[in-house]
């Protein structure tokens, strides 16, 4: 795996080429995985949910090398499940093993277990999300077209208010971090060109606000990706949030219509600490995505 194997005491993360992404340096050991990823491996969602570790806490020694990490790591499909969604655009995890799944081109959301090849539908919603996570009481957070965040209880299947507001403005991404705090990207209605406010704020247990990101040292807006890319292709689009083991937010912001993007990294304290440029999409992804949409999706 070229330069993941050199390196007896300090490791350069930039050194590092990406096993998914050859022309990419890392920038972020995953712990859950036991690899080296890059900003193209953030915008997947291959790494949601996982310990993602910093340069420095990794040479710190805090991060124990295992044997796995020498050999070169091939991802197979180890089972598949057939859903009746056209599309699965969002997935919640909860801690039982089953999931949330939203199709928001018929806008249902649906609570599912995993029975053999199939899923079994436990709940299903009519509603159109725009993030959903999984909270550490097990309850489900989801992003809607209201300005509050609701909660669905995942034994009643009930809705209700969340205690996170962000009036005036409009929720889409959300994450929560294992300290119980949670990260949300909103937005203005409008798209692109980006006129109106995208901002990303973080909340505590309560609903208060903590930190708030939206301008960089010169007053520019961070941030340009819109709810909905286009109108007439109907296109789903999502923005991913993530964190890592000392509190950095990575914020995957999509720049245009043609799929350019970046990870922005902000620190814990609020400042911006950099940038790097991305291609969200290749074309042939696109085109992918475009034909899967209208066949039954599969779980891998």
């Amino acid at each position: 795996m070229g330069k993941q194997e050199v390196s007896k005491d300090t490791i350069i993360f930039s050194d590092v080429k990406c096993d998914e992404h050859t022309q990419q340096a890392c920038c972020l050991f995953c712990n859950t995985c036991n690899k080296f990823i890059c900003p193209k491996c953030i915008t997947t969602k291959v790494h949601n949910g996982h310990e993602l570790i910093e340069e420095e806490d990794y040479n710190k020694g805090k991060v124990e090398l295992k044997p796995k990490q020498k050999s070169e790591i091939k991802l197979e499909i180890s089972k598949e499940y057939i859903t009746d969604l056209n599309n699965i655009h969002l997935i919640a995890v909860c801690s039982d093993g089953s999931m949330w799944m939203a199709d928001n081109a018929r806008s249902k959301l649906q609570h599912v277990t995993l029975r053999e090849n199939r899923t079994k539908v436990i709940t299903s919603l009519n509603t159109k999300i725009y993030g959903i996570a999984t909270t550490h009481s097990n309850n489900i957070l989801v992003t809607t077209d209201e300005t509050k965040l609701k909660q669905i209880n995942t034994v009643t299947g009930e809705i209700t208010d969340s205690r996170y507001d962000v009036k005036p403005l409009y929720p889409r991404a959300i994450h929560v971090t294992s300290d119980h705090r949670v990260i949300i990207r909103q937005v203005s209605r409008q798209g692109i060109p980006a006129t109106g406010r995208r901002v990303v704020v973080v909340m505590d247990q309560e609903g208060k606000q903590l930190q708030e990101y939206e301008h960089d040292k010169h007053n520019k807006p961070l941030f340009t990706f819109p709810a909905d890319i286009t109108s007439t292709k109907r296109l789903f689009t999502y923005l991913y949030v993530t964190c890592t083991s000392k509190g950095k937010i990575y914020v995957v912001d999509w720049l245009d219509i043609d799929f350019r993007g970046r990870v922005v990294v902000l620190s814990p304290g609020g400042d911006i600490l950099g940038f790097i440029l991305v291609t969200l999409m290749s074309a042939l992804l696109r085109r992918i995505i475009y034909t899967f949409r209208y066949t039954n999706n599969t779980i891998r």
